[in-house]
């Protein structure tokens, strides 16, 4: 019984003499990342900027939350509630301290969620060495896009960091564990891990597919009740209060999107390897980056299979006799693990999951970013096996490269400054304020009103998109008149309107005849604020 178990859990007998190093390098690579989120925030002086479009939707819809106005039942909402949910308890002290404040300590946490994600895939692989476990850690540590994410409030940092966990739980050494319980667990961080972004799909299918494919299938069902309890005690809320909205926002708005600009394969595969675009948050990469990142995908590519074809036969070769550095490698047993195969299966699976569709963000890579650390941290410390010092050497190299190109990334990308000024002496505090940018009137202490009845619009784009069957606000689907209707109700139930993008059509369709018809009429541009901030003019 005890060998059946055993089977399941890992191989049996006592395992390798633990390394002392396997500690340190963890710890090392946890705070490299959360030394760089918090230089970004602190040393940069990024926590007050302006960072991303999407940072203000997520947070913005916490402060509606902890106003009472609910997602998806009172305004478009097109991703889960994980992440808003999170964000709660700030989005409660902006109450009492505004959400300039609140927005900038909710940043300053991101980076432990990133840290604990490296923590967590660290714990994964502890048992393969000191070499995997430094390369996989060390990998994610220094991915560019993970670096960049973690500085805000984003989606990906929080679903990656929950899928880490649930590989942790799931896998007890290279074998998808026996037990009930840590099954389960894994389940549940599966879920919440769905309940902050649908990319969490991606590796949860995988790991599902391996379970049937492993001696653990009959524990498939904890493994999926656990998915569901943890995922429906999130959303279950906002799904039995507005079922309809609900899955039209999440579901049917993210399958039908679609872009005008998208991002060609090799922009895409440039972003995965870890090469971010030229302008972030926004612009492609350039010829140079996309033809170094096919040679970087090859390396790869050949860099995995080579290590397992070469694992294979070093380890033909080894039976039978005493192979050495077990403590810096892991341990004897080279052959292609179920750990390897979900591992390889999800680097695959999500990299092709994020190069498919229609619209691509920078972003998405730091999603990927871990899963590619994991792959490579298995290879490489395989590889390892037979020159484990050469290879040590080589990876410190590689990695120490990583982390000078970390830096510089990480400071080319500097935040913006929104006329916060302008709008703070033209706009009243508890103003109800329309807005074309969450983060701006987030940043401005403009975005919660103390009027009844104001708009609860959040995310301009994504309320767009949602309306027209996910055609941005420039196309003619755009134009239509469920969008019009939508945006000209929100300018009822508003007294000041405040445009980062003045009347550029990114997120509301301002050619439509009746939008700038009915804002010609009721609103009027502010003395020496251009186009940006419009107030509604007194009645006649």
């Amino acid at each position: 019984m005890r060998t059946a178990r055993a089977g399941i859990e890992g191989p049996t007998g006592p395992g390798p003499p633990r390394s002392r190093l396997i500690v340190p390098v963890i710890a090392l690579a946890a705070a490299f990342s959360l030394a760089i989120g918090w230089y970004e925030l602190l040393g940069m002086g990024e926590w007050h900027q302006y960072l991303e479009y999407d940072d203000g939707v997520w947070f913005g819809t916490a402060v509606r939350l902890a106003h009472g106005v609910l997602p998806y039942r009172s305004f478009v909402d097109d991703q889960p509630p994980g992440v808003p949910v999170l964000m709660l308890p700030f989005a409660l002290w902006s109450r009492s301290v505004g959400t300039r404040t609140a927005f900038a300590w909710a940043r300053l946490a991101v980076p432990l969620v990133e840290t604990v994600g490296v923590l967590a895939l660290g714990w994964a692989v502890r048992h393969r060495g000191a070499l995997t476990t430094a390369i996989a850690c060390g990998v994610m540590a220094v991915y560019p896009l993970c670096l960049i994410d973690q500085r805000t409030v984003m989606l990906e940092p929080f679903c990656a960091m929950f899928c880490l966990l649930g590989l942790a739980a799931a896998f007890q050494g290279n074998h998808l564990s026996g037990r009930t319980g840590r099954l389960a667990l894994a389940g549940a961080c599966f879920g919440l891990a769905g309940a902050c972004k649908a990319f969490a799909l991606l590796p949860f299918v995988v790991v599902v597919v391996a379970l049937l494919a492993s001696a653990a299938r009959r524990r498939l069902v904890p493994f999926l009740c656990g998915t569901a309890v943890s995922f429906a005690l999130v959303c279950g809320p906002f799904l039995v209060l507005a079922p309809a909205a609900f899955v039209h926002d999440v579901v049917v708005t993210q399958f039908a999107r679609t872009g005008v600009s998208e991002p060609s394969l090799y922009d895409r595969l440039a972003s995965l390897i870890g090469s971010p675009p030229s302008s972030v948050p926004s612009g492609l990469s350039d010829h140079h980056d996309r033809e170094l990142a096919v040679v970087l995908a090859v390396l790869i590519g050949a860099l995995v299979v080579g290590s397992y074809t070469i694992g294979r036969a070093w380890s033909r070769g080894a039976r039978g006799r005493h192979v050495s550095n077990t403590v810096l490698v892991g341990d004897g047993d080279a052959r292609f693990m179920p750990l390897d195969a979900t591992a390889v299966a999800i680097a695959v699976v999500t990299g092709t999951g994020l190069a498919e569709p229609a619209a691509y963000y920078y972003h998405y890579a730091a999603f990927f970013g871990p899963f590619l650390a994991l792959m490579l941290g298995l290879a490489g410390g395989r590889l390892g096996r037979r020159v484990p010092r050469l290879l040590s050497f080589c990876a410190l190299a590689v990695l120490v490269v990583g982390a000078v190109h970390a830096v510089q990334t990480v400071r080319a990308s500097p935040g913006g400054l929104p006329n916060v000024a302008l709008i703070d002496r033209l706009v009243p505090p508890g103003a109800c304020v329309l807005g074309d940018d969450a983060p701006t009137l987030v940043l401005s202490d403009r975005f919660s009103s103390a009027t009844p009845g104001c708009t609860a619009v959040t995310d301009a784009f994504g309320t767009t998109i949602s309306e027209d069957g996910g055609y941005p606000a420039s196309s003619p689907e755009g134009h239509s008149a469920k969008v019009v209707a939508v945006w000209l109700d929100a300018l009822r139930h508003s007294d000041y309107v405040v445009l980062a993008l003045g009347f550029q059509e990114r997120r509301i369709p301002w050619d439509a005849p009746a939008l700038r018809g009915y804002l010609g009429s009721h609103f009027q541009a502010l003395t020496s604020s251009g186009d940006i901030v419009l107030r509604r003019r007194a009645p006649s």
